[in-house]
């Protein structure tokens, strides 16, 4: 059993920012004094664009990230390089919000911190498939087209997944 990450853009309500404000410049007697319906959203915010699943952790593996590829015919369109830097700068955006499937939030230098540091003499698929005293099941190779693919962009896949910086990159985008 694992714990998956996910990140997502969020940003205030025009409400929430106006009571932020409010609350921020301790001028609690504008709150009290207006209608409450006013500030009903609190708390509440505008979503922009999907929850984004960045990997997975998982006890005696290496974290697995996502590679958050998008496919579309032969031209692919990553959301981040794949890259400790590239990570870092896409989750160091104003509005980012990390969650994990329990709902604990985290701050990015927090997350990242786990992250890259995660189980880092850890199994990968290869090691899993390719030493015996795991008595791993077979091993289906991933898409020929695929793995292509991959290695076309410079990268070097192998038993569904590849490093790239140091992390490990799963060849899927469709996993838990």
């Amino acid at each position: 059993m694992g714990t998956n990450f996910y990140t997502r853009r969020v940003i205030p309500s025009e409400n929430d920012k106006v009571v932020g404000g409010y609350i921020d410049s301790a001028d609690m007697e504008i709150v009290v004094e207006s209608d409450v319906s006013e500030f009903d959203s609190i708390d509440q915010y505008v979503s922009e664009g999907n929850e984004i699943h960045l990997g997975k952790r998982s006890a005696g593996w290496k974290f697995l990230w996502n590679p958050n590829v998008y496919r579309m015919n032969d031209s692919w369109e990553f959301t981040y390089p794949l890259t400790k830097q590239g990570i870092t700068d896409f989750l160091k955006q104003e509005g980012m919000v990390i969650t994990d499937d329990y709902g604990k939030t985290y701050e990015p230098d927090e997350f990242l911190a786990m992250a890259f540091n995660w189980c880092v003499d850890g199994l990968d698929a290869k090691e899993y498939h390719t030493n015996p005293k795991y008595e791993a099941g077979t091993y289906y190779p991933d898409n020929p087209k695929t793995m292509e693919k991959w290695r076309s962009l410079g990268f070097n896949p192998e038993y569904y997944n590849f490093y790239s910086d140091g992390l490990v990159f799963s060849t899927s985008v469709n996993f838990c």
